[in-house]
């Protein structure tokens, strides 16, 4: 089974009462492509800009997640988001959220990818879903 994962990779800054992290890799497409790459071969269709971190890039690479459908926008800034989680770890205030490469992208899916077994839209725009199920 190939696995098409859509959406967004994004590098995410996160503080809790206990730690802060900055740049680390998120997204709801990475979450699901790095969770599903434990089962199955994994298609990953996203966007990212100019300054996405080659370190990030080997760590889905090193997953095994094809990274044809991966495009870095030139010119680009990813996406990020950054969140204050409360000491309840349960309750978490979104600090920003910035679309950079996102902001209107229109995914084209690489040749060959259309005979993906199953497909896992991530969050993203509804409009953008819709165009790749066709």
């Amino acid at each position: 089974m190939t696995l098409l994962v859509a959406g967004w990779v994004a590098l995410d800054e996160i503080e809790t009462p206990f730690a802060k992290v900055e740049q680390s890799l998120g997204g709801s497409a990475t979450c699901a492509a790095l969770a599903a790459a434990q089962f199955t071969d994994v298609r990953l269709l996203a966007a990212i800009g100019e300054d996405f971190p080659e370190s990030e890039w080997s760590k889905l690479e090193g997953r095994g997640i094809d990274l044809a459908g991966l495009t870095t926008v030139p010119g680009g800034t990813t996406s990020r988001w950054g969140a204050r989680y409360h000491y309840d770890m349960n309750t978490r205030d979104t600090l920003y959220t910035h679309l950079g490469v996102n902001d209107g992208w229109q995914p084209v899916l690489p040749g060959g990818w259309q005979n993906s077994s199953a497909a896992f839209m991530a969050a993203d725009d509804p409009a953008t879903q819709r165009s790749l199920l066709g």
